[in-house]
């Protein structure tokens, strides 16, 4: 790993710009290459970052690499902040409207619970879920924290869960979830969803309702309250309700009707 490259900071920068255009390439495509780069650099590079922390870890715990993992302290570069796309209220009905089951309960049950679809969802067994007592228990090995959360169950996710038939230890036996999700979205029209904006969804409605951040975050179980707290914008919708709220109707009615002007 000696020759490994980490310097990453000429990624995206107009020192990068320098660099002489590919031959293979024409320099209007590379000029626009450059401009994506300098644009998504540092989320790349942070990726990035990652996933050489994670194979020095690796390597570490295998046996092939001793001593400090030297990723550890190359800091993280500032991500310009994204406003993070959630489901409104229409949307949602919209899709659910074009999903077949299972996928239609599995989308229920990240809404309603923050569970993560891939990780968690699809990893619970039905010794997990305690639809009388109402609650489901996500195994500390899928949890992202690594640790095990207990998550309570509304009425619409006991219901939805009790009408799916019980053929195995798994609760969800289905192996294509992105792309039948993909599939519905484009059939009702949305755009610019996932999976994980179930999750996102689920979040900003917490906050919207006025829930605690802490209780926010122990019941979707993120690391840090810093990585919650970016779901406590308020939605454009949100905004025009407060500022309708201001409106006084009897000022509004006790105003002379609007005449035309005279020529």
């Amino acid at each position: 790993m000696s020759g490994l490259r980490t310097d990453t900071s000429v990624i995206g920068t107009p020192a990068a710009k320098a660099h002489a255009c590919p031959a293979d390439v024409s320099k209007k495509e590379w000029t626009r290459r450059c401009k994506v780069a300098e644009k998504g650099a540092p989320i790349r590079a942070n990726r990035e970052l990652a996933v050489l922390k994670m194979l020095f870890n690796r390597c570490r715990d295998w046996g092939l690499y001793q001593g400090e993992n030297p990723a550890n302290r190359v800091k993280l570069k500032k991500e310009p902040r994204q406003r993070l796309r959630f489901l409104e209220a229409q949307e949602e009905d919209r899709l659910l409207d074009k999903c077949r089951e299972p996928l239609r309960t599995i989308i229920l049950v990240a809404l309603n619970t923050g569970l993560r679809v891939h990780a968690e969802i699809l990893q619970l067994r039905w010794e997990d879920v305690d639809l009388k007592r109402g609650f489901l228990t996500v195994q500390a090995a899928y949890a992202k924290n690594g640790k095990t959360r207990t998550v309570p169950l509304n009425s619409t996710v006991r219901a939805a869960l009790a009408r799916l038939p019980r053929t195995g230890d798994v609760v969800f036996r289905h192996s294509s979830v992105g792309k039948a999700f993909r599939t519905a979205c484009a059939v009702a029209g949305i755009k610019g969803v996932t999976p994980h904006t179930l999750r996102h969804t689920f979040a900003t409605r917490l906050c919207e309702n006025g829930v605690d951040l802490r209780l926010v975050q122990e019941l979707g179980g993120w690391a840090s309250l810093a990585l919650v707290q970016r779901y406590s914008h308020v939605t454009p919708s949100r905004k025009a309700e407060a500022i309708e709220g201001l409106a006084r109707r009897d000022i509004l009615s006790a105003l002379p009707e609007a005449v035309a002007p005279t020529r």
